[in-house]
């Protein structure tokens, strides 16, 4: 029953969220494109332990709880992450009780001299309500011609927390 009470709350705010954003194409959820990529080695998005996988604001969209578990999401996918300069990925996401945490880290795994070092681990506190998180900032960006692999990837842990979207954007 908590399982469904958890799941019916979320999608609820999912569709909140999606009715509110979708003004056009332009406004597509990158967690949903990000997610649908198909990369070698395996699928984009996966999620591990406790969590769940819930319907988005339209048959085919995604969002995540996480319940001790973690979101793993390959950089394969994320075109993003590829070129000069500096990177910044944010959530929308939330927590259901107060104080919560979200730990953010990420790794270029095997990619080798076309990337750079790994960046150290983040912690943030979600806020109680759904709103924008900058999870990990003023991360470098490998090389244009990068064949970024499968194990290069960042992962979200978190407990009683939902993931909405997700958006990577140039450091300011």
């Amino acid at each position: 029953m908590m399982a469904d009470a958890r799941t019916g709350y979320l999608a609820l705010v999912v569709v909140a969220v999606g009715l509110a954003g979708c003004a056009g194409p332009e406004s597509a959820r990158a967690i949903d494109r990000i997610c649908k990529t198909i990369v070698t080695g395996g699928p984009a998005c996966e999620l591990d332990g406790a969590g769940l996988q819930t319907p988005g604001p339209t048959d085919d969209s995604v969002g995540f709880t996480l319940d001790d578990a973690r979101l793993v999401v390959h950089l394969a996918a994320v075109p993003e992450v590829r070129g000069a300069g500096l990177f910044d990925i944010s959530l929308l996401t939330g927590a259901r009780q107060p104080d919560m945490q979200l730990d953010t880290a990420l790794t270029w795994g095997s990619c080798g001299a076309r990337c750079p070092t790994d960046p150290s681990a983040t912690v943030r506190t979600l806020p109680d309500e759904l709103g924008w998180v900058t999870v990990a900032s003023a991360l470098h960006r490998s090389a244009a011609d990068a064949n970024v692999p499968y194990d290069a990837k960042v992962v979200f842990t978190g407990f009683d927390a939902f993931v909405v979207d997700l958006r990577v954007t140039p450091t300011p």
